[in-house]
């Protein structure tokens, strides 16, 4: 009997300890870098490009002219999602803007290092941010 016990407690010990908290990224910013490509092509930004994370799931993103949104889950430790983003029209935005709003549904998941918080998709997708706190 104490032999089961035992046993019991190791495993349900390795259960909890296995499970990683989800760091909380609401309310972070974050400046965009630079982002890697599907194809493996790597743009650096020649601006900023803040990025929002906002409570209840809220994302912004100001590119060269436009304003996007968008909302975002984190459903467990090192995953992220994205939805489409909806931005304004106003004008013209650059490539590396263009092609970061375009890239974020794609992207599925996230580390932390250190300031830089970086998105990852299917190899070699990537956004590397820093953050601008």
């Amino acid at each position: 009997m104490t032999y089961r016990m035992i046993i019991s407690l190791l495993v349900l010990t390795t259960i909890l300890c296995s499970c990683k908290k989800v760091p909380n990224l609401s309310g972070t910013k974050w400046v965009a870098k630079s982002i890697t490509l599907p194809d493996g092509k790597t743009l650096s930004a020649q601006k900023d490009y803040p990025l929002e994370l906002k409570d209840a799931g809220q994302v912004s993103l100001q590119l060269d002219v436009n304003q996007c949104f968008a909302r975002y889950g984190t459903p467990e430790a090192g995953r992220i999602i994205f939805e489409p983003a909806a931005c304004t029209k106003a004008c013209c935005d650059s490539e590396f803007g263009t092609r970061l709003v375009a890239l974020l549904p794609a992207i599925q998941h996230f580390e932390m290092k250190g300031k830089q918080l970086i998105l990852t998709g299917t190899a070699p997708t990537q956004i590397i941010l820093e953050s601008s706190l």
